[in-house]
């Protein structure tokens, strides 16, 4: 096996990355997702504790990327996403 390769874009940007490891990444616009649209992949915690919208959708799409072939959840809402703040 020689890597794992991960590939986005939306409106404009892109971007991809290489690992020796499983590799997820999602980019989008913020003004794309709508705080109803990530609502729907989202927990009310999760959305109530993420910095935007987009950044709930690009984690969730992310961290599902990132998972091997066969053990992706059916629907990304089973994936859970613990936001952590590194400020004071």
């Amino acid at each position: 096996h020689d890597g794992f390769l991960s590939i986005s874009h939306a409106k404009g940007l892109g971007g991809f990355a290489v690992a020796d490891c499983p590799v997820g990444l999602d980019i989008e616009t913020t003004t794309r997702v709508r705080p109803e649209l990530a609502a729907r992949v989202g927990t009310l915690e999760e959305f109530a504790a993420s910095p935007d919208p987009a950044a709930l959708w690009c984690a969730k799409e992310a961290v599902y990327k990132s998972l091997i072939y066969g053990t992706q959840p059916i629907v990304v809402m089973d994936l859970k996403i613990q936001w952590t703040s590194t400020q004071p």
